[in-house]
């Protein structure tokens, strides 16, 4: 090693006068040429620092002190991001606004893989279906691969790649503080308008894209029809399938013939929340131009009470099974005398006197048991592995004595008020009132597909957790992993190529120590709903 003293002239120390803080103040002379640590301190620092070298796979800054009795502290320590060589220039931006909320804590490598892909696919067939001529969609095809990111076990949208999706489509870019707003995130500042000329360049594009935008609206109805259509034949046919009874091979087939027959087809959830989004918007611009409304009260009590949205019927399912339990005898005394739901829910399948409730809890089940808190997260377990959950559920809305009739009855109540409302604001305004009756009644379509489409993700979500945990089960079985429950610490092209001989390592148990080590370190941190990063994304700590 190299020491080096420098003449000291200054240093800083504790303000004793005022209790607090700290003093510049002149080095005494007799100590300016002194080094600054004596032999010992100075050995102690040295070994110190090369623990530290040894113990991080990174650089470290370092704070430390050294006590009056020469004893040597560690204060902190943490990666450094200053002398480390640029990784370069390219900018990105990752942000978790809205996708936090399907998302909201750390997730598994299966539950990104799969959601990286359904991006990709869905945002591809979207832009074909704005009117994005096919030759920019191939030019762009690795774009829609980084719709979302995976930071440090989080799922975040890779926001400049959601800024060019936009870019592509003909007049998307004057209606994206919409889209901003719908997503919670912050607005950008839009680029300066082009020349003349250069618009006039872009007409036969505008017009493409506006041929798109009225196409979607009007075909609107017919399509949320047809993929419903779809979908429950793929939903039923996957209900009707004996799992367990399924080689390794038909369940990848199984998950791939999903992804062809469902993700391949799912345009028509992105195309509705666009009208959705823009519809919402000009109505509240609406209402508030014409002086009816400036809190956004009245728009969202105007949408309320709607019928036909599946989102909700979980919930009404879940209070008439509360409601029977309230109001019967028996039912109820079952509840107060077991406290533990697992037991409880043994009882409720085993007791032939409760086959009618049982069977009513088993539809519950069968249609909504993948509707729970983190459904988007495939590690999740959903009613269908714990169903004892469902009776914990039923005990929390036993204590509550509104009826399914009673909330229905509340929410026409509040539309009813909010349309004698309306109608009152826009007497003697025959154009006014049109155009907010049309955008409000497109408004309500387009909020109420949204919702039932909504749901249709949450059978899809969960029709990928139960293939996938059967997968689980047979790699365990062949000794590939060592507990089913690992293969969530898998990617779903490393769970096919293991089925069929594609992947590209044997030991799958190794990388899932690896990934569950590093599942652990994640949970540990937190990080900002923003991050900036530039060059090599993974180059830096988040």
């Amino acid at each position: 090693r190299e020491q080096v003293t420098r003449t000291k002239d200054e240093r800083i120390v504790f303000d004793r006068a005022s209790g607090g803080g700290t003093l510049v103040e002149q080095v005494p002379r007799e100590r300016a040429e002194q080094p600054a640590l004596a032999e010992g301190p100075l050995a102690e620092l040295i070994l110190l620092a090369r623990r530290l070298d040894a113990r991080f796979p990174v650089p470290q800054d370092c704070e430390w002190a050294l006590a009056k009795d020469q004893t040597l502290y560690l204060l902190q320590t943490r990666p450094i991001t200053t002398w480390l060589p640029s990784p370069g220039r390219r900018e990105r931006i990752f942000d978790n606004s809205n996708v936090v909320e399907g998302y909201p804590d750390v997730t598994t490598p299966l539950t990104f893989s799969f959601v990286r892909r359904a991006y990709e696919v869905i945002f591809r067939q979207s832009a074909l279906a704005f009117g994005v001529p096919k030759k920019t969609v191939a030019e762009e095809d690795a774009m829609f691969s980084r719709m979302v990111s995976f930071v440090d076990g989080r799922i975040y949208y890779d926001l400049l790649n959601w800024y060019k999706l936009y870019g592509l489509v003909p007049g998307f870019e004057k209606r994206v503080r919409a889209w901003e707003a719908a997503l919670g995130l912050e607005t950008r500042e839009l680029d300066e308008p082009d020349s003349m000329w250069t618009r006039l360049g872009e007409v036969p594009n505008a017009a493409r894209g506006l041929y798109g935008m009225i196409r979607n609206l009007l075909t609107l109805d017919r399509e949320a029809a047809a993929f419903g259509r779809r979908f429950r034949k793929v939903w039923e046919h996957f209900l009707a399938t004996d799992l367990e009874a399924c080689e390794a091979e038909d369940l990848v087939n199984l998950y791939e013939g999903m992804v062809r027959d469902l993700l391949e087809r799912w345009e028509v959830t992105t195309v509705n929340d666009f009208y959705a989004f823009q519809f919402y918007e000009v109505l509240g611009k609406l209402l508030e131009s014409y002086g009816l409304c400036t809190t956004g009260g009245l728009r969202n009590d105007l949408l309320c009470g709607e019928t036909g949205m599946e989102s909700v019927e979980p919930v009404r399912s879940l209070m008439r099974l509360a409601k029977e339990v309230r109001e019967g005898s028996e039912l109820r005394a079952r509840f107060a005398a077991e406290p533990d739901d697992r037991a409880l829910w043994k009882q409720l399948q085993s007791d032939p006197t409760l086959a009618d409730f049982r069977f009513r809890l088993d539809r519950h089940l069968r249609f909504y048991g993948d509707r729970t808190l983190g459904e988007l997260m495939l590690e999740n377990a959903s009613l269908h592995e714990e169903p004892e959950r469902l009776v914990a559920m039923i005990r929390a809305q036993v204590q509550s004595t509104r009826s399914v009739e009673e909330m229905e009855a509340h929410e026409r109540a509040i539309r009813k008020r909010a349309e004698a409302r309306l109608s009152e604001g826009l007497s003697g305004k025959p154009l006014k009132g049109s155009l907010v009756r049309w955008v409000l009644k497109n408004t309500r379509t387009s909020v109420k597909y949204r919702e039932n489409l909504r749901l249709a993700r949450t059978r899809a979500f969960g029709m990928v957790r139960r293939l996938f945990r059967r997968l689980g089960v047979l790699l365990a079985n062949q000794r590939m992993i060592e507990a089913p429950e690992d293969v969530f610490f898998l990617g779903v092209e490393e769970v096919i190529g293991a089925v069929r001989g594609g992947g590209l390592t044997r030991d799958l148990a190794a990388l899932v120590r690896i990934r569950r080590a590093e599942f652990e370190g994640f949970k540990a941190r937190e990080l900002p709903g923003r991050i900036h990063v530039k060059g090599i994304a993974y180059a830096r700590p988040f």
